[in-house]
């Protein structure tokens, strides 16, 4: 009779060891299952404002009437306009247009390069996220027949659109 004491007792402990096992892995699965839940909660915020900040920069197409006013000295665009909305902030990284036949970088840009480039960088308030959204623009000018041959009305689309 002993023997069946010892061995009922040996398995509950082993049971007992088991239940714990699973209970510590449920509970970190848990742990795992919400970081990536809310990682993808913050991504989506990160895209959602990137997309925001280049709708309003796409908006005001100054930006590409008075391209050369925004030029540094070693030929960058550089705009000193950082969006923060809810704890995210957003600059632009690169604005330049793309040679229209080789798609590489040009600095010779003005109202009449038809493929621009726009990099914008988001950031949580914590900088512990951070993507870099790019956006492949189209400039399409379209001569009106009330305006002077000098004035165009500029319309811009969206080519591509990727995030690194």
């Amino acid at each position: 009779m002993k023997s069946q004491h010892g061995s009922i007792l040996v398995l509950t402990l082993v049971l007992l060891l088991f239940l714990q096992i699973v209970a510590a892995t449920v509970i970190h699965s848990n742990h795992i299952s919400h970081h990536v839940v809310s990682n993808f909660v913050l991504r989506s915020a990160l895209e959602k404002t990137a997309n925001k900040v280049i709708e309003d920069f796409i908006q005001d197409k100054d930006y590409f009437l008075s391209y050369d006013s925004n030029i540094d000295a070693s030929g960058q665009f550089r705009l000193n306009k950082i969006t923060e909305r809810e704890g995210i902030s957003a600059t632009i990284v690169e604005f330049h247009c793309l040679d229209n036949v080789t798609r590489k970088k040009s600095y010779a840009c003005d109202i009449s390069s038809q493929i621009w480039h726009l990099e914008v960088m988001v950031s949580d308030k914590n900088k512990t996220v951070s993507i870099n959204i790019i956006q492949g623009l189209k400039l399409i000018l379209k001569k009106g027949s009330s305006t002077s041959d000098t004035e165009a009305e500029v319309r811009i689309e969206k080519l591509w659109w990727y995030r690194r």
